[in-house]
């Protein structure tokens, strides 16, 4: 790259009057203009201080200020007037401007908004009975009085250090809502120090994790890439940003940014739960790649440009022709410019991108871990230095510190029940009610009905009324692929990954609280009446209504890997004849071919379960997964089996049998008689697969499964 300079010489003519004319004109202007700033920096000054009051029912206040300036003066503030500030102290500044925008001065003042009310109980009722001859009419139960926090999100940010930082979940806390973003790359330079190109921007991953309270998560925020200068090409930024290249140290590539990930341990890569990638370095002319998203922004430059990092690999370092080969990328790191060039290094991500060569660098991928849901990616998004964002919601802590508990016999008279919260920050706050239990009724001739009164304090005084006992509901079956696919069952390698679940209720009292979770996992998915789904397993809602009462639902999720041809870029799909007699049709058509099939009868999946199939389904009879009180034998078998039920109570139960979609194809009402009763069963016509056996009873629901092989 040339440049050519053109310097200028000023030379006076004339006469030594005139010299001193000029410089005396130009003294002059020098004093005005001096004098004029002086005077806009003497006139302009913040405000003071401001602290007020939350807004009512906001966590935050609307605040308006102005700061003194001279006519003709910009004010630009870095948070606008008359806009909400969050609970807290905000430092705001103010930089005042002169007609051609030039800076003159800066000065900057406190806005604190103080939480007047953060912490209420809802109202509470006092309770009245009549109680019978008997203690169990003097049993009440009632629902613990609610505390409301004006802010119950709390949030931490953890920025770049160069070092690892450690989070420890707080009490109580089960899931996160994270912002991830990477650090974007370094500008490329030449012999005069002067900038080249346009860095790529770190991405950013939004998500929601589950988490257990106390644990430790490990973060690590990426450093931005350094840019070149005159005399160095750019070192790489922290946590797997490349350094760029230099050609005889004329010009110089920048360097690639670090990416920013959570770890559920320290030490390797291997250990990341979230990762954001970063972008790549500015190298001869153009952009670098951004950083983010599943696949990273491919770099600019001649020849062959750098790729970006993928979920499976780096990207490829750019080449020059045959003359210069940058690095490719590689897990956690991206490639470095190439020796010889003004390339600019990869941004470091999931994978990094590669390196550039006469060229920019590519930018890393961004990645999450199976659990994380509610994902969101974006690609080239950040400047500078990464950052991590942690949200959670913390409600408040209530403890009964007078009184009687829920479900205790109240004695004759009024016993004082009072209930104390406590919140993230230390706020406190207080609620009581009564519970008054009139004089005992004698009753000579028949005993009185016993009765449990069920009472909700945040109700109406009630005298001796009861609460409905159950919630019914269900979860309704959801399709990923409606024609040719199955209910509840989610296909690797066609339609969405993901599918929605949700619990509709029949009765009970709302307002309700909802807890998803899968089997053989503690942590919560969803707080919600839905939940999202992207694994096999079974799942259950917890939901509980404003008197307590709970109930449990349950549906199986499957998923099925459809994809097949030598390079997984093609699905499995199976036709079987009507008449049951001629044979299968099983083939492997490209993706957007295979709704034409699926219109005419094939179906997604293959045709026979495979070896591995069998294998993961028996590994689940044979894990000890059945109940105990449930025995199934043979297991697994061809079809005909039997049930032995133990230690049920005499009662009717219904026993249902459910394939992996969730469809019931079998359903018996027995009475329970005896210890250790068989039930008969015969699949055979049935296909080869798992079911599960649903065993309900007027007091529990217990399941186990069997394996039906051909």
């Amino acid at each position: 790259m040339n440049r050519t300079y053109t310097h200028q010489h000023l030379f006076y003519k004339g006469s030594f009057v005139k010299f001193l004319i000029l410089l005396a004109c130009l003294l002059s202007t020098l004093y005005s203009v001096n004098a004029q700033t002086a005077t806009i920096q003497n006139q302009f000054s913040c405000p003071a201080d401001i602290v007020k009051n939350n807004d009512p029912g906001q966590c935050g206040a609307v605040v308006n200020f102005d700061a003194t300036a001279d006519t003709g003066v910009t004010v630009v503030y870095s948070r606008s007037s008359g806009t909400l500030f969050p609970v807290g102290t905000t430092n705001v500044k103010a930089t005042a401007y002169d007609a051609n925008w030039n800076p003159l001065s800066t000065c900057s003042f406190n806005v604190t908004v103080l939480n007047k009310k953060p912490l209420f109980f809802s109202p509470v009722q006092n309770i009245t009975i009549t109680a019978g001859h008997d203690s169990a009419d003097r049993v009440v139960n009632y629902a613990t009085p609610v505390a409301s926090v004006l802010c119950p999100f709390q949030s931490r940010t953890f920025t770049y250090t160069g070092n690892s930082q450690i989070f420890v979940v707080p009490p109580g806390v089960t899931s996160l809502n994270v912002e991830v973003s990477g650090a974007a790359g370094g500008h490329a330079s030449s012999y005069d120090g002067y900038a080249y190109g346009y860095p790529g921007f770190g991405g950013m991953v939004e998500a929601t994790i589950p988490v257990t309270p106390g644990q430790s998560l490990i973060i690590t925020v990426g450093g931005a890439g350094q840019d070149a200068t005159a005399t160095t090409s750019g070192a790489g930024g922290f946590n797997g940003g490349a350094s760029g290249g230099s050609y005889e140290n004329t010009y110089l590539g920048g360097g690639g940014g670090g990416a920013s990930d959570i770890r559920n341990a320290p030490g390797t890569l291997a250990q990341r739960l979230v990762v954001a990638g970063a972008g790549g370095a500015s190298g001869w002319y153009g952009a670098g790649g951004n950083g983010g998203y599943l696949e990273g922004g491919a770099g600019y430059g001649d020849g062959t440009p750098a790729g970006g990092g993928t979920q499976t690999a780096g990207g490829v370092g750019g080449t020059y022709y045959d003359y210069f080969f940058a690095g490719s990328g590689s897990v956690g790191f991206g490639g470095s410019g190439a020796d010889g060039t003004q390339g600019g290094g990869g941004g470091g991500g999931y994978y990094g991108g590669g390196g550039g060569a006469f060229g920019d660098g590519g930018g890393g991928s961004s990645y999450t871990y199976a659990d994380a849901t509610n994902v969101i990616h974006t690609q080239g998004s950040r400047e500078g230095d990464g950052l991590v964002r942690f949200k959670w919601y913390q409600p408040a802590v209530v403890t009964q510190t007078a009184g009687l508990p829920s479900g205790s016999v109240f004695g004759v008279g009024t016993t004082v029940n009072t209930f104390k919260a406590t919140d993230a920050a230390g706020n406190t706050a207080e609620t009581s009610f009564t519970v008054s239990v009139a004089g005992i009724v004698t009753d000579t001739t028949q005993p009185a009905a016993k009765s449990v009164v069920t009472e909700s304090v945040n109700t109406t005084n009630v005298t001796g009324t009861s609460v409905a006992a159950t919630i019914n509901g269900n979860i309704p079956d959801v399709w990923a692929v409606s024609s040719g696919g199955t209910a509840n069952t989610i296909y690797l390698g066609y339609g969405p990954d993901r599918l929605t679940l949700n619990v509709v209720l029949n009765s009970g009292t709302a307002p309700y609280t909802y807890g998803w979770t899968k089997t053989g996992s503690t942590a919560t998915i969803s707080t919600s009446s839905k939940a999202t789904i992207h694994a096999e397993g079974e799942y259950t809602v917890t939901v509980k209504d404003v008197n307590g009462v709970t109930a449990n639902f349950t549906r199986y999720i499957r998923v099925v890997d459809l994809r097949c041809g030598t390079e997984n870029d093609k699905i499995a799909i199976c036709h079987v004849a009507e008449n049951g007699k001629d044979k299968a049709k099983a083939k492997c058509v490209a993706k957007d071919a295979a709704a034409k099939f699926l219109q005419n009868g094939y179906q997604l999946g293959t045709c026979t379960i495979s070896k591995a199939e069998k294998a993961k389904q028996a590994e689940v009879i044979l894990t000890g997964d059945e109940d105990n009180d449930l025995k199934v034998y043979p297991n697994p078998t061809s079809g005909k089996f039997k049930l032995r039920l133990d230690n049920f109570k005499a009662s009717k139960a219904e026993i249902i049998v459910v394939d992996a979609s969730g469809t019931i194809i079998e359903k018996q009402t027995i009475e329970l008689t005896t210890d250790g009763q068989i039930v008969n069963f015969n699949l055979s016509k049935n296909a080869p697969g798992l079911y599960v056996i649903k065993v309900i009873t007027n007091t529990a629901v217990q399941t186990t499964k069997v394996l039906l092989q051909p």
